[in-house]
């Protein structure tokens, strides 16, 4: 069984073709990184897994399921969730509450702001992000709040994450979750990661450093090809 397993996946947009019955295949406990130029179909392909957009025709499974969802919450329910570039937190509320929002735990009507904190720090630790779960989301950097959606993705049950784009800042909190992974595997036990780097002019060969395989798509081409092999030794 795969963490993935698409088949002749295809997407269109206004009848321009974005996928063109795409393969692609991720087993459980792997780290991927998807290569290619703008207009290769890297994000949509990484949306369409994690139930942001469907695909027009195509098989798509996930940890042996068929995917028939028609939104992202679907998606997280079969235990897939997306880390996107654009962070959606509220900035003025705190790391807990973030973590938590939409199901603060409460009790006779008063929110339970230790229990809240506790779970948090147990949510944080896994992704090595140590901060005061009562600290203000708008007080930490961009590397820190990727984590914090790491987390929060990983808190709410997922088992697969993509990852749209990494900015350099992803770059570092992806490495910070490779290392939590090598450093604790068993709590990761049967977790993937799939992930969309934007390809770089001078960094044909760095691009996939945080990864088992790189593969590279291609604009109008249904072929992924790997790239390189046993990337996944590499340090944080």
């Amino acid at each position: 069984m795969a963490a993935v397993d698409a088949r002749g996946l295809v997407k269109r947009f206004g009848g321009q073709p974005a996928l063109r019955g795409v393969d692609l295949r991720v087993a459980i406990g792997s780290c991927h990184g998807l290569l290619g130029e703008n207009g290769a179909g890297k994000s949509t392909l990484g949306r369409v897994i994690a139930g942001v957009q469907r695909a027009d025709a195509g098989e798509l499974s996930i940890f042996g399921e068929p995917a028939r969802w028609s939104s992202p919450r679907d998606a997280l329910a079969a235990g897939v969730a997306m880390v996107h570039q654009e962070l959606a937190f509220c900035p003025e509320l705190s790391v807990a509450e973030n973590l938590h929002l939409g199901r603060w735990p409460t009790r006779a009507g008063f929110v339970q702001r230790r229990a809240m904190h506790a779970a948090a720090r147990e949510a944080l630790a896994p992704v090595g992000l140590d901060v005061d779960p009562s600290r203000a989301v708008a007080s930490l950097s961009t590397a820190q709040e990727q984590l914090l959606q790491i987390a929060q993705a990983l808190a709410s049950g997922a088992r697969l994450v993509v990852f749209d784009e990494p900015t350099s800042s992803l770059d570092e909190a992806e490495s910070a979750l490779a290392r939590a992974v090598r450093r604790d595997p068993e709590n990761f036990e049967g977790w993937a990661n799939l992930a969309e780097v934007r390809r770089q002019m001078g960094d044909r060969d760095g691009a996939g450093r945080a990864y088992e395989k790189a593969l590279q798509l291609r604009p109008g081409d249904s072929r992924l090809r790997q790239r390189s092999r046993s990337l996944g030794s590499t340090a944080g």
